[in-house]
């Protein structure tokens, strides 16, 4: 521990190392063990930090530059280079803003398709992440009803698909397609159906941008609803989020509406809401520039194959 935090009371912050994944993994949970923190503890940990990651990331650089000035002329003071690169391992991202929206619907698809297209109808153009379980994702690839949603091709992303093939289907997501809407050609369209796998990605980087969030159904749990929510109302511009909650849902539902507001879905509030957003176009991009996959994807493929191989090859030698 670098220091004792006056800022922060008793919360402390330290890093593990070990000679391997699962050795820091066994550590990490004889720590919490020890502490008495269990799995349902962390996962509210985590869902706490999620919603108030700013505050927390600047209190928490605030109290290593305080403890590094009082540390000053002793053996446990930083340079600045240091503190420098302990400030960049954190996130600043401003607030997500988004219009949380929700409707019960019975058990079959049907109903949700119908409702996605009245929700296209109100949009300049689809630009819209779709989350549901693996299961479904695979479903829904197969009979591609989202195409009746939305009016494009859907770009689908689970874990049977294999790495070459999951890039190439993210570079497609992010170059968008052409837009179905008459008068908005400039608008770029794209449309995504992949799990909470995806969710967790975008928490560490820049993604293709979207302004409308469906849950197509019900996220496991607070944390995986923000996760997957905070795809969209990045960098300070608006976006939308719609849950499909079916009747075996509402108790999840409930428990969803302690820390977050929602709207009742109505096509004229959607409609009002949709009028606010604001569009990813070819003469204003809002793409990140390093927004994931990167353009030299093929290449890092090509390496890392190449790398395994001579890994390989190594270790045939060595066995020689």
């Amino acid at each position: 521990t670098l220091f004792r935090s006056q800022i922060l009371s008793d919360t402390f912050t330290f890093t593990l190392y070990g000679p391997s994944e699962e050795a820091v993994r066994l550590a990490k949970a004889d720590i919490y063990q020890v502490v008495g923190i269990n799995s349902q503890d962390r996962e509210k940990l985590r869902f706490n930090y999620a919603v108030n990651q700013l505050k927390y990331n600047q209190e928490s650089v605030t109290a290593a530059v305080v403890a590094n000035i009082r540390n000053k002329g002793t053996s446990l003071h930083l340079s600045d280079n240091v503190i420098q690169r302990i400030a960049n391992s954190f996130v600043f991202e401003k607030p997500h803003v988004v219009q949380r929206f929700t409707t019960i619907v019975a058990s079959t698809d049907k109903e949700k398709i119908d409702i996605l297209q009245k929700c296209a109808a109100k949009l300049k153009a689809p630009q819209v992440i779709i989350f549901a379980e693996p299961d479904r994702v695979k479903e829904m690839e197969k009979n591609n009803r989202v195409l009746r949603a939305f009016g494009v091709h859907a770009v689908y992303i689970h874990r049977e698909v294999e790495k070459a093939e999951r890039m190439k289907r993210l570079e497609e997501f992010k170059n968008g397609s052409p837009n179905p809407v008459d008068g908005e050609s400039d608008k770029k369209a794209r449309v995504l159906v992949t799990t909470q796998d995806y969710a967790k990605l975008a928490r560490k980087t820049e993604i293709p941008y979207a302004n409308f969030i469906v849950h197509f159904t019900m996220p496991k749990g607070k944390e995986a609803y923000l996760l997957q929510t905070n795809c969209t109302g990045r960098g300070g511009h608006k976006g939308v989020d719609l849950i499909f909650c079916q009747p075996f849902d509402i108790d999840a539902q409930k428990d969803l509406h302690t820390d977050f507001k929602f709207i009742d879905f109505t096509e004229d509030e959607f409609g009002r809401v949709a009028n606010e957003l604001e569009y990813d176009s070819f003469s204003n991009d809002l793409t990140p520039a390093g927004a994931e996959p990167p353009s030299n994807w093929k290449q890092l493929l090509e390496n890392e194959k190449a790398e395994k191989e001579a890994k390989k090859a190594e270790k045939a030698a060595q066995k020689k």
